[in-house]
């Protein structure tokens, strides 16, 4: 009885608290009410009689009429009807100033004017805060763990607005009222958002320091104009390099290079962008800005929430320029009611790829020149199209040619994401910006197909582009009189390549992206700059920039020391201490920084270490990020994302330092080998063997392979082909193929055994998901196949890598099989009661390295243990491609690497897929498997790894490499101290006999 008084007496408590809490809050909803009711009172005033301030919130709320006009309150305030007299009487009670203005009921239906966020319809005070739209609300209340509600905190009062206010590490004022126009130079055209459009097709100079943040209205910028759909359809050359490019967070951008020919550069041109947003952007303080060049030329409100806008703008003469120019496409987004860094997640902006790019008065010009050739740039899905013409000749000899010329084109044109297809002639190639044709083979061969060599004769080698105005795309035709010719005119287009990359690598940089990617080999020192990243100055909650770089395929530096960056950073004493910078490596959380400073700081070169484990060969992303808590934010007033006032500064003379690492290769390693074919012609000047036992269908797909290679490299490989898996024993090669086609043993050499006893009794009307659409449900048939590897996969959870050895009936097993293909669950008991206790033993190990892996962050790799010593990876239960790598010998580094699918439809398209920029970057280990519907790599464990070395032998890069294998092998050191620590023991212990029996004598 008493328990119960007390919780009653607690509940009354309670609910008191939150009586007196929600009278605190309606009385400041009704100061804020005041503040809007003065301040569009007074707008009120200047205006002419009759006018009217409205609202297209999309949150409830009802018009009060006080003071002669009518205000918005919150819903928690108003009831649908009849409420206006309540709400100013509730105003009026709290304070809320006279007016002159008679009091009239507020209008509704269409004759209410829309709230303008314009100088001359006035601006919303400090003090009201804004709903979707501009419509003007009272301050949010802040929820206790007891769910009652508690008023914001007090914030000073807010000093007019003055524009854009420079940074400063003096306290700043709390957030003026911003100018809330677009721009003073942007008319407010009235046009229909565009809808996308279909499809049309499957080392340049620093800019200098770009102050990115907010815009300040009235600065006379370039502005763009609105045009129609019909507009998009005349774009020459898209710009961005992948279909999916979203700007997220407060502050983003995207560069993109794009290389011109002179007689594009010297026609009048227009850039035009698409993009469609996220519906919490608040179009009033939130832009798109491109330049080029670094000049500025378009400057836009985000305000598309339903359709993609499209906007284009006429470029000055003389801005662009012949060759390599730079396109940077910005977003500076601010929400419109949640001032919290979380909130800030919830920004972005959708480019649309074929909206975005630049048209020529003229159109596209056609490639004359082999130096141009960089000019065809890619489709509106970030590829470059290659279509090979099928000359008739199908003999590997033939292919590995095609092969060659495929990675010569690529290379020499700069195609970041070359995709090759094989055509029979060229009514099959479309017409689209992004595309070229290939011949290759004799002039008798091409001949048929091209007009290219009827002048010439064929006395020698042929390198020219044929432009047909039918056509519309480039044609390079690379024949000769014989075989021998043809070979001669592939080999005088790479001497163009090696020219190139050699001036260019001689300066230690790659020329793929703009700017240039650095490529660190060991103690280099670059500033942001140099990385691409300008100084910025930032207002906002959550700011972020990123770069690339560069690490060789031998990287060896993932278990020991750190990266340094020397931080040229500020902040004001607005920024509350507990606010953070940090460091993401690959996606990946790498280092966090705390700001401690109540006072702000002027951070000068400071020194923050990242650990290498974050890195990998190949590409490396890194991104800094600053999360930046202020008082005002946690009041979050209405206007306060608004805020124009700078808290926030990173100066492009931060560094990044990399120290000397280790260098020795590791095998197998799929991100060794998409940094540049490693270990592809290491040490090495033999060609490499290319085997495609599907023929001419799989072509294609071993064409976009090799040429991605080739761009990676920045050099072409030498190609033999192979006619059988004979030829490749004892050295290393690369295998495109469908799985019909391959042989079983090469899927067990590469470690996919299991899919080498599927591929024996694929059957016919197999379906890759390649094939059907990309929806929720399993992309592949519930064949056999699919069937059999469930029963492997469920085998695999009981016992991992392990030597299956089951007794079995081997004739009536056969014949029990051909009887009845899907009878697994007979199977599965008989494989299950095959399992000995050394099996379960197994698997409890490797239950107890999971946990200590999750738990103290120590696995069977640290630890030097296997869980179940096989070299066979896991193949996932769907996929469009697998990309693998294993040893092709017992011993040795010969390694192969196998790109397959199920048929040769879903080899193209995994080809192509796993080629693409953002998925080439993820492939790692010994297999990686790409999955058409979501786009992603999965990639598996390192089984067994060797290593060997890739440079001369030197004292200090073994000690290197003996610190980094004792970091990645923590019982094999701590063996070794034990042993240390006994021969130390055993030496003090002779050396004192010793020295006692010296006494003696």
């Amino acid at each position: 009885m008493m328990r119960l008084r007390n919780e009653t007496r607690i509940d009354r408590a309670r609910v008191t608290r939150v009586a007196r809490s929600r009278l605190a809050a309606l009385v400041a909803r009704a100061r804020g009410a005041a503040a809007v009711v003065f301040v569009v009172g007074t707008v009120a005033a200047a205006s002419p009689a009759g006018a009217t301030v409205g609202t297209d919130s999309a949150s409830s709320a009802v018009r009060l009429s006080a003071m002669g006009m009518p205000v918005a309150l919150p819903a928690a305030l108003a009831n649908p009807a009849g409420e206006a007299d309540r709400g100013r009487q509730f105003a009026q009670a709290v304070g809320a100033p006279p007016s002159g203005a008679s009091d009239q009921a507020a209008p509704s239906g269409p004759d209410v004017a829309p709230f303008s966020m314009s100088p001359t319809d006035g601006t919303p005070t400090p003090g009201s805060q804004t709903n979707a739209g501009g419509v003007p609300r009272a301050p949010d209340f802040t929820p206790t763990r007891d769910g009652e509600f508690l008023p914001p905190v007090d914030a000073p009062p807010d000093s007019p607005a003055s524009g854009s206010d420079g940074f400063s590490l003096q306290q700043a004022s709390p957030p003026a009222a911003p100018s809330s126009s677009p721009g003073e130079d942007l008319p407010p055209p009235t046009v229909t958002p565009a809808a996308p459009t279909a499809r049309t097709g499957t080392g340049s100079a620093m800019p200098p320091p770009i102050p990115f943040d907010l815009p300040v209205s009235g600065g006379g910028s370039p502005t763009a104009s609105r045009v129609s759909p019909a507009a998009a359809q005349r774009i020459n050359r898209f710009l961005l390099d992948r279909p999916d490019v979203r700007l997220t967070g407060e502050i983003d951008a995207v560069s993109a290079p794009i290389f011109l020919t002179p007689a594009e550069a010297s026609q009048s041109a227009r850039i035009s962008v698409g993009f469609v947003n996220s519906v919490v952007v608040m179009p009033e303080a939130s832009r798109l800005v491109v330049w080029v060049n670094g000049q500025k030329t378009i400057e836009v409100p985000i305000e598309a929430t339903s359709d993609p806008l499209y906007f284009e703008f006429p470029l000055p003469a003389g801005l662009l320029r012949p060759g390599m120019n730079q396109v940077r496409i910005g977003a500076s987004m601010r929400h419109r009611v949640d001032c919290s860094i979380g909130g800030t997640y919830e920004l972005w902006t959708q480019l649309v790829p074929a909206m975005t790019g630049l048209s020529f008065s003229s159109g596209a010009q056609p490639v004359s020149r082999v130096s141009d050739l960089p000019s065809v740039g890619a489709d509106d899905t970030g590829a470059t199209r290659i279509y090979a013409l099928n000359t008739g000749a199908s003999d590997p000899v033939s292919i590995g040619r095609m092969l060659k010329a495929a990675q010569v084109a690529s290379v020499l044109g700069r195609f970041r994401h070359p995709v090759v297809t094989v055509v029979e002639s060229l009514d099959k190639v479309p017409v689209a910006p992004g595309a070229m044709v290939l011949a290759v083979g004799t002039v008798a061969d091409v001949r048929p197909l091209t007009s290219a060599g009827a002048s010439e004769g064929v006395n020698g080698p042929i390198v020219a582009f044929q432009n047909e105005p039918s056509r519309g795309v480039p044609i390079l035709v690379l024949s000769g009189g014989n075989a021998a010719q043809v070979d001669a005119a592939i080999d005088r287009l790479n001497a163009l390549v090696e020219r190139d990359i050699n001036q260019t690598r001689a300066a230690g940089r790659l020329p793929w992206r703009v700017p240039d990617v650095p490529a660190y080999l060991g103690g280099e020192s670059y500033t942001f700059r140099e990385l691409g990243v300008p100084t910025e100055e930032f207002s906002g909650r959550h700011f972020k920039t990123s770069f690339e770089f560069n690490l060789p395929p031998d990287f060896y530096a993932q278990g020991y020391a750190n990266v340094n960056f020397r931080i040229d950073a500020a902040y004001t004493p607005e920024v509350l201490a507990g606010s953070t910078l940090q460091f993401y490596v690959n996606d990946e959380i790498a280092m966090t920084f705390n700001l401690t400073s109540t006072d702000g700081e002027f951070l000068r070169q400071r020194l923050i270490t990242v650990p290498m484990k974050s890195f990998r060969p190949g590409t490396n992303v890194v991104r800094v990020e600053a999360n930046l808590a202020t008082r005002t934010d946690q009041a979050c007033l209405p206007g306060t994302t608004m805020n124009q006032a700078k808290r926030f500064v990173l100066f492009n003379t931060s560094r990044l330092i990399i120290p000397v690492f280790a260098r020795l290769g590791v095998l197998p390693n799929l991100a060794a080998f998409s940094a540049n074919g490693f270990p592809l012609g290491v040490g090495t000047d033999q060609p490499v063997a290319v085997y495609v036992p599907g023929g001419q269908p799989a072509a294609g797909a071993a064409a976009t392979l090799m040429a991605k290679l080739a761009v990676s490299r920045g050099r072409v490989f030498n190609i033999a082909a192979a006619t059988a898996a004979a030829q490749i024993d004892h050295r290393p090669a690369v295998i495109v193929s469908a799985l019909p086609d391959l042989d079983p043993g090469i899927l067990t050499r590469v470690g996919l055994a299991e899919l080498a006893l599927g591929a024996q009794s694929l059957p016919q009307n197999h379906t890759s998901d390649a094939s059907v659409p990309a929806q929720g449900g399993a992309g592949k048939d519930a064949g056999t196949f699919d069937a059999l590897l469930s029963q492997v996969e469920a085998l695999r959870e009981q016992q991992q890598d392990g030597v299956y050895g089951v007794p079995v009936d081997q004739a009536a097993d056969n014949a029990a099989g051909a009887a009845n293909m899907d009878d697994t669950g007979a199977i599965y008991a008989r494989w299950r009661e095959g399992m000995s206790g050394a099996d379960q033993v197994r698997k409890w190990f490797r239950d107890m390295m999971r946990w200590i892996d999750d738990a103290i962050g120590i696995n069977a790799q640290n630890l030097g243990a296997s869980l179940g010593g096989g070299s066979q990876a896991e193949v996932p239960a769907q996929y469009t491609a697998l990309i693998a790598q294993n040893f092709a010998e017992s011993s040795g580094m010969t390694t192969w690497t196998l790109l397959t699918a199920d048929d040769n439809t879903a080899l193209a398209t995994g080809a192509e897929g796993i080629t693409a920029p953002q998925a080439w970057r993820r492939l790692d280990g010994q297999l990686s498997s790409y999955l058409r519907q979501t786009g992603l790599v999965r990639t598996s464990a390192d089984l067994k790894q060797r290593v060997f070395e890739t440079v001369p032998f030197s004292i200090t890069n073994w000690r290197l490499i003996a610190a980094n294998w004792f970091s990645l092998h923590i019982v094999s050191y701590a063996f070794f101290l034990i042993l240390a620590s006994a021969a130390l023991g055993v030496a003090t212990w002779i050396m004192i006999n010793l020295t006692r029996k010296g006494d003696l004598w």
